[in-house]
Order: C-alpha cells, then sequence, then structure tokens
C-alpha cells in the first residue's frame, strides 16, 4: 500500500504545483485507506448541487485530517451549495489551523471565486484577531 500511496500523493503535489503528470484517481488500498479520502478530496473541485451526503463526507474528513485545503473545499463547497453559515464556519477554522501565509492566499483564493459565483461574495472573509 506505501508505494501506491507514496506515488499518488507525488503526483498530487506536481498536481497543485501546476506540473502536468498522468492523470490518477485517489489510490485503491486496502490497509491505508485514509489517504484514498484524503487524496480524493485534495483533487476534488466543489460545484453547486451537490448531495448532503456528499457535503457531510468532506467534513467529516476535513474535520478528521484539518488543513487549509480542505477547509477551503468544504467552505466552497457550503457556499455554492447556500450553506453561508457552514461556509463562514469553515473559513474561520482554516485560519485558526493554519499559517498566516495560507490563510492569506486561502484569502486571495476566496477572492477570486467570488468574482465568479455570487454564493462566495455573499459570504465576507471572516476577519482574524492576532
Amino acid at each position: 500500500d506505501y508505494l501506491v500511496v507514496e506515488e499518488n500523493y507525488r503526483y498530487l503535489r506536481y498536481e497543485q504545483m501546476r506540473i502536468k503528470v498522468k492523470a490518477m484517481g485517489p489510490p485503491d488500498v486496502v490497509l491505508l485507506t485514509q489517504w484514498h479520502d484524503q487524496i480524493a478530496l485534495a483533487r476534488f473541485e466543489p460545484t453547486a448541487n451537490m448531495t448532503p451526503t456528499k457535503l457531510k463526507h468532506m467534513q467529516d474528513i476535513a474535520g478528521v485530517y484539518p488543513s487549509a485545503l480542505f477547509a477551503h473545499k468544504v467552505a466552497t463547497a457550503l457556499a455554492l451549495n447556500h450553506d453561508p453559515d457552514g461556509a463562514r464556519l469553515w473559513l474561520q477554522r482554516l485560519c485558526k489551523i493554519a499559517p498566516e501565509e495560507q490563510c492569506d492566499t486561502a484569502e486571495k483564493i476566496w477572492v477570486k471565486q467570488a468574482l465568479k459565483h455570487p454564493e462566495i461574495a455573499a459570504i465576507p472573509w471572516p476577519v482574524t484577531q492576532q
């Protein structure tokens, strides 16, 4: 399992750096199953009209494996699916669990997303207290 996860994670990191690599789905593993969900969520792009089950699954993963990336994806998904209170909560969590640089980067991405999606524009970035 480890070698499969390691290769998949390496490709995920390349994707995040915008380096072209072969397309991969989440790893099919027997023992290291937590990596399947983490890599799947990292590659997932939130959309409107997601099922409540999918939204809950995303929140569960982000709650067990907290990261700025996961918190941002959950906030985006909740905003696009008409749950502004839930989105606000996840944005607040993001800046509490992530270093300041990651919080700042996430805010810039949120502002860009707001230009395309009125549901996101309706949710202001939370004021962080240092």
